[in-house]
């Protein structure tokens, strides 16, 4: 009896750029495992119960979570990332306010978006440099203030999470004010920003070297850079 024909072979799957170019790219790191408790210095300590805690109690499944910057923010982010691996949080997309935390973000596997495809923010988690007892703050102080702020201005609820080393009677002491500016004219901005009536008294300085420090690098070296340039 004649063999029967050979069924025909499957259609290839298309290949689309996106998919192409996702194949090039160098995967994704993951994320270390979290230091222990036992490791981490007191102050370390705070700051993780802290971001632990906030996203305990004000992220929920399904929410759209705004992800925040900053050495406390780093704990939240981990906690979310623990919480989303273990099956306790379901249906999460976060936006996150900085490249760092993007990076940190990814390699713990956390969906994410920009408030182009979503800006109904349920809740954003952030730390800040200062707060005063009237609960003003000081951010910006890690290099990321305009996502910071964007992302934070278009939550329904914003969790500010710090140790209590950010405590302070009075804004301005204890950590200086950054203000993000463009490097178009940035010395003209910096001129226009000292005379104001309001920091009278002040010395406005152009941030230089690592954004992520408000130490700064000397005079000599070049200006700090944002994640949006």
């Amino acid at each position: 009896a004649p063999a029967a024909p050979a069924a025909p072979a499957a259609p290839a799957a298309p290949v689309t750029s996106a998919s192409y170019l996702e194949s090039l790219a160098p995967p994704k790191p993951k994320a270390p495992a979290p230091v222990p408790d036992s490791e981490l210095s007191p102050t370390e300590r705070a700051k993780r119960l802290a971001g632990y805690k906030a996203v305990d109690d004000h992220v929920r499944s399904g929410m759209v979570v705004g992800l925040g910057t900053g050495s406390t923010a780093y704990y939240a982010v981990e906690r979310v990332g623990q919480l989303l691996a273990s099956g306790e949080l379901k249906d999460l997309i976060c936006i996150p306010t900085s490249e760092r935390t993007r990076i940190q973000a990814e390699s713990l596997g956390i969906p994410l978006c920009t408030l182009n495809e979503r800006s109904d923010v349920d809740v954003a988690i952030d730390g800040a440099d200062a707060v005063d007892p009237k609960l003003g703050l000081v951010k910006g102080g890690g290099g990321a203030l305009l996502r910071e702020k964007m992302v934070e201005a278009a939550a329904r609820n914003f969790v500010c999470i710090v140790d209590d080393g950010k405590l302070c009677s009075g804004l301005g002491p204890s950590f200086p004010l950054p203000v993000e500016i463009t490097p178009f004219c940035h010395l003209h901005t910096l001129r226009t920003v000292a005379a104001l009536s309001e920091v009278a008294g002040c010395e406005a300085v152009l941030r230089t070297g690592d954004v992520s420090t408000n130490k700064g690098a000397g005079p000599d070296a070049p200006p700090a850079v944002t994640d949006n340039g």
